[in-house]
């Protein structure tokens, strides 16, 4: 028998450099961690978000970042925002005043905020406190350091109200509540290009599909003389759609559909249909939980535009921005999924068209990624199934994941057959009827999606390594493949 002595015990210590691995070195971009900043805003029901860029050449550039939120108290800053990795949003899933669903599960983001600039200084104020709260960190202090984490301390300040400095007044109404945040020393070079990159990111930040626009971007850019202002927004382009779709899986699992040609003012109801009704073969309930799809399909038009008082750059610019169908968790987007650049065509849209190039009066005809802006909106609440990868920037590739893409992929070729037809006809067939009619064939239509979702699948699987293998149900005739 080995006899042993315990002599100590000892917890894991971290380094002070953690800060900069979980911040500035695990988030891709700085639109990301501005993102993510957003987030947080939205996550503490603030109505509105300014961005207020103070920009120099020569000397300290300079972000003030404000929300109208609920604001932190001391025992928030110390208990949840100076604590790294805390579950405060995993177990609290709803603000307090809002009932918003919370967007930012990881609680990392404010780690971003090293990779955008040198110092930070943080006011806040809840609408009981008399004073705000002030917080300064200056990111340098993590670097080449051998010093733990917990040996790097931050001032912390009671601060008498208003605040007023260089960058106007904060907090002048007692009551008022909210977080500003003044990033000092901004490490990017924000020239021209690099904000209208921003710029764009920020308007497809939030989804144009909100019923109720309840949160606003405004972005300020100050520049020597020149000076921004604007409210960031898109819904006016999807007033030029010809047709507009809405597809929804409730709770229990039942598909339900409108399809709205716009030019005739028509809309073709599709009455609620059960989930196995509706799609043969994949159970009595989807995988995944209630979803919000809608679309629109927009093919230039001259004349149309022209009567909407939009020019046809601004439209092609706007459709080169929003083409494709996005994503959104509780009405953020979730990465990459329908991005512009393209690589974010998860339902092969772009692959689709090519196998079929014609035009809408040819047989087959297929929506190209530069026709259609969609929107698919989950809440983390109800789908949690569909999971963020660690990085924030994708879902988990589960079964759910894919019989989603089904899903919608079924929407789409039911839309593609209806508006083919309805082209065919000259508008004189009646549109409902045709509609009961393409619905109640053998499953032809998602069968031909779900022949095209096989082959992508099935060029991932010879890239990825065979470890990784997954099970993904795919065919309506019970087969299952394998990426591997």
């Amino acid at each position: 028998m080995i006899k042993r002595t315990l002599v100590d015990e000892k917890p894991f210590e971290f380094s002070a450099r953690v800060t900069l691995q979980l911040g500035r070195e695990s988030i891709s971009s700085s639109t990301v961690a501005l993102s993510e900043l957003i987030k947080n805003s939205y996550d503490a029901d603030a109505d509105h978000v300014t961005l207020d860029f103070h920009l120099r050449e020569n000397s300290v550039s300079t972000l003030i970042i404000d929300d109208n939120g609920s604001g932190m108290d001391p025992e928030t800053l110390l208990g949840h925002w100076l604590k790294i990795g805390t579950d405060n949003k995993s177990i609290v899933e709803r603000s307090a005043g809002k009932c918003r669903v919370l967007t930012g599960a990881k609680g990392l983001g404010r780690l971003g905020i090293d990779r955008l600039c040198k110092k930070l200084v943080l006011y806040s104020k809840t609408k009981e406190m008399t004073k705000a709260i002030q917080l300064n960190i200056d990111w340098k202090r993590f670097e080449k350091t051998n010093k733990s984490l917990s040996e790097i301390k931050h001032p912390i300040y009671e601060v008498d109200l208003p605040i007023t400095d260089k960058y106007g007044s904060v907090f002048s109404n007692p009551e008022s509540s909210g977080t500003r945040m003044v990033l000092i020393g901004l490490k990017d070079e924000w020239d021209q290009n690099f904000l209208d990159i921003l710029e764009n990111e920020l308007r497809l930040l939030t989804s144009p599909f909100q019923a109720e626009n309840e949160f606003s971007i405004r972005l300020k850019i100050r520049k020597g003389e020149s000076q921004v202002d604007k409210s960031l927004n898109s819904e006016k382009f999807l007033n030029a759609a010809r047709w507009k779709v809405k597809a929804t899986v409730d709770s229990n699992g039942n598909v339900e559909a409108c399809y709205t040609n716009n030019q005739q003012k028509l809309d073709i109801l599709q009455e609620p249909i059960a989930w196995s009704s509706w799609l043969k073969n994949s159970g009595s309930a989807p995988l995944f939980g209630p979803v919000k799809f809608e679309f629109y399909y927009l093919a230039q038009d001259t004349e149309n535009l022209s009567k909407l008082n939009l020019k046809v750059r601004n439209f092609r610019e706007f459709m080169r921005l929003n083409q494709g169908v996005r994503l959104y968790r509780d009405h953020f987007r979730v990465r990459p999924y329908g991005e512009p650049s393209g690589k974010g065509d998860w339902l092969d849209i772009g692959l689709r068209k090519v196998s079929s190039p014609g035009g809408l009066s040819q047989l087959g005809w297929k929506i190209g990624p530069n026709q259609i802006v969609g929107s698919v909106l989950i809440s983390r609440e109800t789908n949690a199934i569909l999971n963020d990868q660690a990085n924030r920037e994708g879902i988990v590739e589960n079964s759910a994941f894919f019989q989603l893409r089904t899903f919608l992929l079924k929407v789409i070729e039911t839309f593609e057959t209806l508006v083919q037809k309805d082209a065919s006809s000259d508008g004189k067939l009646d549109l409902s009827t045709e509609l009961a009619r393409i619905l109640s064939k053998s499953n032809e239509d998602v069968e031909n999606a779900i022949e095209d979702l096989k082959k992508t699948v099935s060029s991932i699987s010879r890239k990825k390594k065979k470890q990784e293998k997954i099970t993904i149900p795919i065919s309506t005739r019970g087969s299952t493949t394998k990426p591997s």
